[in-house]
């Protein structure tokens, strides 16, 4: 994947998204993944880590209503006493002053395997900060000037690399 990705520290409550990138972390960018290793003393593993999609996947994007988000994400750790992350959004748009959020039912079960996204850009599949469901309008507005894109990467603690896979962000086939 081209380079461009960043990794950041999230935490979110019902109206502001805390961001706090990662420095240390060393990112190593292959052909078809991304992988962050992240520093043992990491001050900020409390929290879900997360991608930013470089800006070539930014900007007005309403041609991707209806089109889809996939990808797969691995947590590699060694430590036998792990333990899953909070419960959080697995991916946050923002835009035009909105922040929504994506949450799939079912999460990974367990590190050092790959687990799949497939995400649908739609109203209902989508949450505001607050858990309150997004409008038509509302995301039409968010992938009008789409400022960001976070891919969530942690799911386990203590993760030492973090690996996103073959990540896709397509436009709908048909016109909408």
């Amino acid at each position: 994947m081209k380079s461009g990705w960043n990794l950041f520290s999230i935490s979110t409550d019902d109206k502001v998204l805390d961001l706090r990138p990662v420095p240390s972390a060393l990112i190593d960018y292959l052909p078809d993944s991304i992988s962050a290793t992240i520093p043992y003393d990491d001050p900020a593993s409390r929290n879900n880590y997360y991608m930013s999609v470089p800006k070539s996947y930014l900007g007005k994007r309403i041609t991707s209503y209806g089109g889809n988000f996939s990808y797969l994400i691995e947590n590699l750790i060694t430590d036998s006493q792990y333990r899953g992350t909070p419960l959080a959004f697995d991916l946050i748009l923002s835009g035009s002053n909105l922040t929504i959020g994506y949450q799939q039912d079912e999460q990974p079960d367990e590190p050092n395997s790959a687990f799949g996204y497939n995400i649908t850009i739609i109203e209902r599949h989508f949450r505001h900060l607050n858990r309150n469901p997004v409008t038509r309008e509302q995301i039409m507005m968010v992938l009008v000037k789409l400022d960001a894109i976070f891919v969530r990467v942690s799911y386990f603690r203590p993760a030492r690399t973090l690996n996103l896979y073959h990540f896709y962000y397509g436009s709908s086939s048909k016109s909408n």
